[in-house]
C-alpha cells in the first residue's frame, strides 16, 4: 500500500479518502457518504458503477483533493553544494573568513 492508492476496485480506492471510515478522510460530505453506502448495498454492477461515477464527479467538481506536498528528493550538485555541505551554511563560512 504505502503512499499509493489502496489495492482493489474503485470502491475500495474511494473509501479511503471520502468515506467516514476512510483512513485518509477528515470530515464527511453527506451526499457522498449516502452515495457510497448505496453503492455498497447495490448488487447490480452497472448501477454500482454509475453511483461510483457520481461520487467521482462530485469529488471533481468540488476539488476535494489538492496535493499539499510533492514527493521528491532535492539533490545538489556542483561546487556550491559541496562547499555548503562541508561548511554547514554560507553564513558560517563567511564568519570564518572574517575572523582570520
Amino acid at each position: 500500500m504505502g503512499l499509493g492508492a489502496p489495492a482493489g476496485n474503485a470502491a475500495t480506492r474511494i473509501e479511503a479518502y471520502v468515506s467516514k471510515n476512510g483512513i485518509y478522510s477528515s470530515g464527511v460530505v453527506p451526499e457522498i457518504e449516502d452515495l457510497f453506502q448505496r453503492q455498497a448495498r447495490e448488487l447490480d454492477r452497472k448501477k454500482r458503477e454509475a453511483l461510483l461515477h457520481q461520487i467521482q464527479a462530485i469529488m471533481h467538481e468540488r476539488v476535494m483533493h489538492v496535493p499539499i506536498y510533492e514527493l521528491a528528493f532535492l539533490w545538489g550538485s556542483g561546487r556550491a553544494s559541496r562547499r555548503r555541505a562541508s561548511t554547514g551554511s554560507r553564513g558560517s563560512r563567511i564568519r570564518r573568513r572574517t575572523r582570520i
